[in-house]
């Protein structure tokens, strides 16, 4: 099977972003993040942002860090999301109340308020940004020309530099005249017409965006789901804004996504290759962590007659000690799946596998998302001749 045949499943996290401006976990919130704010949304256009409840949000999470409720904005939303629903007791709420002790908060409406500058946090940087800048280069260059219509890209990250990046796509194609089909974002509730995207590059963001509103009206009075403005999160009312965030409303928010979870889970059971690129399952994030590895499990399974012999996935979520450690649970979370419909390749290449046999090959790689976009090519993401597994920290 040619390269470009091969189907490859690109799975993106924060650090996908992180190059270009995005917000990784340990900056949300922060009094950095507070001040990029101020000075790109005045009070006079995005009030909302700087109402005493965002205050209130932002001290909450200093001081529950500092006391060691939660290590990161994740677990934050998890904890504040868990404390906002309605029940006679929840410990969750009284320890927040303890926490900001004389300020009475009405802790359902600082839910709202983080969900709301967590999205503002995760389009701000995009604001009036040029993708000609050199920081773009790799990322535009792997939109436009490492794609095929047999990739599937999926993405947890709410911010719009995919979308970017399909515009670039969009203008190489019709500059080069080549018949190629487009990077196509593809909307919850509808799929049912399969021929509207068949042939194109999906793009499924498994937890929503920052331009999905939802909308009440369609289909007897059913929510849907749309796209609008690229700033919609940042004026549009917070309860409307599309996306799942940490907590026990995300099941709900997700189980809305269900079509697009269902198009990942089987573009991750034929995959020939799958490639994660600055993500690492986050540990508060249960039901992708289960969704996602269940269905790499199933790659390789006998019934399967779409499956490859040879599975191979590759692991880019940089260098330093939390990466290291990040990606070295990430690859025992893929060995053992993987391990259930095939065996893994030896790493003595002298030894050889029968033809029968469904392998697997992990290779991890100390590399950030742009330095794999900028250096590694598509064929290198095929298994090494004689099947060879590398761990490369």
């Amino acid at each position: 099977m040619a390269d470009d045949q091969k189907r490859v499943v690109w799975v993106l996290g924060a650090g996908f972003s992180a190059a270009l401006g995005g917000p990784l976990l340990r900056n949300l919130f922060s009094a950095g993040s507070e001040i990029e704010i101020a000075a790109r949304f005045p009070t006079t256009k995005k009030a909302l942002l700087h109402e005493p409840d965002a205050g209130v949000v932002r001290t909450l999470y200093r001081e529950g860090k500092d006391r060691g409720l939660w290590s990161d904005a994740e677990q934050f939303l998890d904890y504040l999301d868990t404390a906002s629903v309605e029940r006679k007791l929840n410990p969750h709420r009284a320890v927040i109340e303890r926490v900001l002790a004389g300020a009475n908060p009405n802790v359902a409406r600082l839910g709202v308020t983080a969900r709301y500058l967590l999205a503002a946090e995760c389009c701000g940087f995009l604001e009036n940004v040029d993708v000609l800048r050199e920081q773009w280069e790799p990322f535009v260059a792997w939109a436009c020309k490492s794609l095929t219509s047999n990739d599937t890209v999926i993405t947890f990250n709410y911010d719009l530099v995919v979308e970017k990046l399909a515009e670039q796509r969009d203008e190489f194609l019709r500059r080069v005249k080549r018949d190629v089909h487009s990077l196509k974002v593809l909307l919850p509730g509808h799929l049912d017409d399969a021929n509207e995207w068949s042939g194109s590059v999906p793009l499924l963001k498994l937890h929503g965006s920052v331009d999905w509103c939802k909308h009440y009206g369609r289909k007897g009075g059913d929510m849907d789901i749309v796209r609008t403005e690229p700033f919609f999160a940042l004026d549009g009312p917070p309860e409307d804004i599309a996306i799942a965030t940490p907590g026990p409303t995300k099941r709900q928010e997700a189980d809305g996504f269900k079509g697009l979870w269902d198009l990942a889970f089987d573009a991750l059971k034929r995959a020939d290759v799958i490639v994660f690129l600055g993500y690492r399952f986050p540990e508060t994030d249960a039901y992708a962590r289960a969704t996602l590895l269940r269905a790499i499990g199933e790659n390789g399974a006998k019934g399967n007659s779409e499956t490859s012999k040879q599975l191979s996935l590759h692991v880019f979520l940089g260098n330093g000690d939390t990466s290291t450690r990040d990606a070295a649970r990430l690859e025992s979370l893929l060995r053992f799946v993987c391990k259930r419909h095939r065996r893994e390749a030896p790493r003595n290449r002298t030894r050889l596998a029968s033809a029968e046999e469904h392998r697997f090959t992990i290779q991890v790689h100390p590399l950030f998302a742009q330095d794999f976009l900028t250096v590694v090519h598509r064929e290198d993401l095929e298994p090494q001749e004689g099947g060879a597994s590398n761990t490369l920290l």
